[in-house]
């Protein structure tokens, strides 16, 4: 994970608006808004969220600022481009350091930090962030957030119709690979389709649960040593390793083989 904290010079002063975070295997990007930006200072793509009180825009309109910062791919001689820049790959967080993020649209401008040197409430809100996602029956899941609190969410409800995951919800295979986002932002079955944290925290709660529903879980949701391998790329000494460290933890131990749950193996790999 890389950090970047965003100033508007034109404020004066610090002038923090906000904090990217990029994770940089899935090269997604996440904003935090900072706290007290008011609507009439917040920068552009910022503004809809400070209006609505939203204080982390979502992985698609934070790509979009990030992107409208930067030379495109398609862009004549891009090739030329990179190389003067020091890369021989597209890549939309070398390019966003590389001109400090400066943009003619606005002010702003991105210098990258260590995760040390966050602010304290920034801190708490990635608290409430998920730390995991279990599919259930119905078009359900359950939800844990890092506060040890938890709800049962129907998304049919909570995506209201929304066209981009009919397929989904049409699919118990298909909706069965819901995944935790990165960083805990949200909930997510691919790119295109994530519900936020802050959208499933607020959703009704239903926490009736069914026998079908804990097969599901199990069925979905744990992984045993050889799935934990092939899904990390490692041996079975590294995995063993891990968990002497304290960096995997099993939720069942036999003779020849450990289960784990899913959404803590996948953390590894943001």
């Amino acid at each position: 994970m890389r950090i970047c904290r965003i100033r508007d010079e034109y404020l004066g002063g610090p002038g923090v608006v906000g904090y990217l975070f990029y994770y940089e295997n899935a090269r997604r990007f996440y904003i935090e808004i900072a706290d007290g930006l008011d609507y009439w200072s917040a920068p552009k793509l910022f503004d809809w969220y400070v209006k609505n009180d939203i204080e982390c825009m979502d992985s698609t309109w934070s790509f979009r600022w990030v992107t409208a910062r930067i030379v495109p791919p398609d862009r004549q001689n891009i090739a030329q481009i990179l190389r003067n820049s020091g890369m021989d790959s597209y890549d939309e967080y070398k390019l966003l350091l590389y001109a400090d993020g400066r943009c003619a649209q606005d002010d702003c401008m991105v210098e990258e930090i260590r995760e040390e040197e966050l602010p304290d409430y920034i801190r708490e809100r990635m608290k409430r962030h998920i730390q995991a996602v279990f599919p259930l029956t119905e078009n359900r899941v359950v939800v844990f957030f890092r506060n040890n609190t938890s709800c049962v969410c129907n998304i049919t409800s909570t995506v209201g119709g929304d066209p981009r995951f009919s397929r989904i919800l049409r699919s118990s295979d298909v909706f069965s690979n819901v995944r935790v986002s990165e960083g805990g932002y949200g909930i997510r079955w691919d790119d295109e389709r994530e519900i936020p944290y802050y959208v499933l925290a607020h959703t009704p709660v239903d926490y009736s649960l069914k026998y079908t529903d804990i097969c599901c879980i199990i069925e979905h949701e744990t992984f045993d040593t050889a799935q934990v391998t092939e899904r990390l790329n490692c041996s079975r000494q590294n995995i063993d390793d891990l968990v002497r460290r304290g960096r995997l933890h099993p939720v069942k131990t036999g003779a020849r083989s450990k289960l784990f749950i899913r959404s803590e193996v996948e953390e590894r790999l943001w």
